[in-house]
């Protein structure tokens, strides 16, 4: 007869087939107490029952004799406890397949639930020997229920090891009779979250252990990302705030330098101190915009960039960086097409790439080689990758004779917090902003290596033709001078007296007010007396974008000019949409800010 059976009884017996234990319900099913059937033979119970040492689980159908006399078909499977030299059984009421005998039992529902169970669930006695576990558990361990059945808790899974676990958390149960709970990092890697529940008999006598397995690799993988998000969200923050208020700096310095240049003499000394002063402001502008890019809240502008030039600018200040023991190597090609890119940007993937390649390279040093030159890709390149477009590509090499990496390290580099290196010494960010610059300018790239011998990244950058510019600003030539009335809004004193002093010089008539309430104040008296508003966006009592809006309430037709040396508060879409002409970022340069202000004098005029 065929039958559906849920193991949900049990009885332990000794070498000589003696019941040592048993559970209730099995007394319940054959209407015994457990504590008459403790001493029993197994034989009285199921008649003819012949217990032998075999090394397999024996799994027959049986007829088991109830206290009354009557017999009961169930199904058990016996496996021998080599440990011990006892034997425990498993045993199933049984009933005809076709015939719904367990679809109200709770029993069957238990095992349902239990099985449904994600976690692995295993019941051990005293022993520390299974005797029951979930489908979960089993599938972890790759074997079936009955191979299972005996084992100790270190050879359910093959991660555990071959010799128990040193302060084993079922052994720990078993002596403390408390729940345990920890987390374990397994042979593999993996990190586990077990949990120990000790089981009592109604004597108060502790009799079997209950254990919840649950892997939480993924989970704490998350919350690691999860941490990371949140400091590289502080750090942008940050970034943001030194960017504003260095930026403003910057503004006096570099304004400054500016007008003392237009009134030194074509020659001297004293010229071209100031002219390594200017080149220096350029210089620190260009670094807050990579503080901005690297906490990923700059936006990267695409032009026409000549990469052979940047990059022969970042090798330059990156030989002092590099230790002696390491050879630069430069095999650039100068007669090259652009690329569309932004240049503080590559000039990140350069910086990223060498000093990854300079620390592979460690402590012994070695080669580190960079090369540019065209290349033409064949056709089953574009085939297989149907994001990029055929014609003429750049190559961008860096390559070193470092340690090399695995083909498991080489499948996870770009991928975001992937590092090799020692905690705290690394974000494991480099190589994935690398890879997300890249697809932004339509490139790819590609990484070969080798253990103990070295690596090469690879990257294509499609090419532009000379003159192609996304960016093409403002002209500096024509008119610069004029006689409106200006009004500049900024809470920095030094950027409103330098902003003012390139007006005055051109003949603008200038009003600079420090508190945006009262420039709207002075504004909303006169507002045919503006001609032009210039406001700084991060100020107290009102920012930057407020004062636009409320101006133009009061007159639609008014140029407004925002500045900024950093803000989340207005972007350059956002600034459009509420009427403001132009957003500038600090700081200013003379000739293309005055250029920008004639220009949105001039469209007013010849609008009006």
């Amino acid at each position: 007869m065929k039958t559906k059976s849920a193991y949900t009884h049990f009885w332990l017996a000794d070498a000589l087939g003696r019941l040592q234990d048993a559970d209730e319900s099995l007394g319940e099913l054959l209407g015994y107490s457990r504590a008459e059937l403790l001493g029993m033979a197994a034989s009285e119970i199921e008649p003819g029952l012949e217990l032998q040492p075999l090394a397999e689980v024996v799994q027959r159908e049986a007829s088991y004799r109830k206290k009354d006399g009557s017999e009961i078909k169930v199904a058990c499977s016996t496996r021998y406890l080599e440990s011990s030299g006892g034997y425990v059984t498993f045993v199933a009421a049984s009933a005809p397949a076709q015939e719904p005998a367990f679809e109200g039992d709770p029993a069957v529902l238990l095992q349902m639930i239990l099985d449904a169970q994600c976690s692995n669930i295993v019941l051990f006695n005293i022993r520390s020997e299974v005797i029951w576990l979930n489908k979960s558990a089993c599938l972890s361990s790759g074997l079936e229920f009955r191979d299972l059945i005996g084992r100790r808790c270190h050879q359910l899974w093959s991660y555990c090891g071959e010799k128990p676990c040193r302060n084993c958390l079922v052994q720990e149960v078993i002596s403390s009779g408390k729940t345990e709970q920890r987390k374990m990092t397994m042979l593999d890697s993996r990190r586990w979250r077990v949990t120990g529940i000790p089981i009592f008999a109604s004597s108060g006598t502790l009799e079997y252990v209950l254990f919840l397995g649950d892997d939480i690799t993924e989970y704490l993988t998350i919350a690691k990302e999860a941490r990371q998000s949140h400091k590289l969200e502080s750090l942008g923050t940050l970034a943001g705030g030194i960017a504003h208020d260095f930026n403003n700096i910057l503004s006096g310095i570099v304004g400054y330098t500016e007008l003392s240049l237009a009134l030194t003499p074509q020659e001297g000394p004293l010229r071209n101190y100031l002219l390594e002063l200017a080149q220096a402001g350029r210089r620190a502008t260009e670094l807050v915009r990579q503080i901005l890019t690297f906490s990923r809240r700059g936006e990267g502008k695409l032009i026409a960039s000549e990469l052979p030039v940047i990059v022969k600018e970042v090798l330059q200040l990156l030989r002092s960086t590099l230790p002696s023991t390491i050879e630069l190597r430069k095999n650039i090609d100068s007669n090259v097409n652009p690329v569309l890119a932004d240049p503080v940007q590559i000039h990140q993937i350069i910086m990223n790439l060498c000093t990854n390649a300079s620390h592979a390279m460690e402590p012994y040093g070695g080669v580190l080689t960079v090369t540019i030159h065209s290349t033409s890709l064949p056709a089953r390149f574009f085939e297989h990758n149907k994001d990029l477009f055929p014609g003429e590509y750049l190559l961008l090499s860096v390559s070193d004779t470092g340690s090399g990496m695995s083909q498991e390290v080489m499948a996870s580099i770009f991928e975001p917090y992937f590092t090799t290196k020692p905690p705290g010494q690394g974000t494991g960010l480099g190589l994935s902003v690398v890879h997300g610059i890249v697809k932004d300018c339509g490139g790819y790239i590609t990484v070969d290596s080798v253990p103990g011998q070295g690596s090469q990244f690879t990257i294509y950058f499609p090419t532009v033709e000379r003159g192609h510019n996304l960016e093409a600003g403002n002209s500096a030539t024509g008119r610069l001078s004029g006689s409106e009335t200006i009004m500049v809004v900024d809470d920095e004193p030094v950027v409103l007296k330098v902003t003012k002093t390139f007006l005055e010089l051109q003949g603008y008539k200038v009003l600079t007010e420090t508190n945006s309430q009262v420039a709207l104040n002075k504004f909303r008296d006169d507002p045919q007396g503006i001609d032009l508003l210039i406001s700084d966006v991060t100020m107290p009592h009102l920012t930057g974008d407020r004062l636009a809006r409320e101006c133009l309430a009061v007159r639609p037709d008014l140029p407004i000019i925002l500045m900024t040396g950093y803000s989340d508060l207005v972007s350059e879409q956002s600034a459009k949409r509420d009427g403001v002409r132009a957003l500038i970022m600090k700081p200013l340069v003379g000739k293309t800010f005055l250029s920008q202000v004639r220009h949105l004098l001039d469209v007013k005029r010849t609008v009006s």
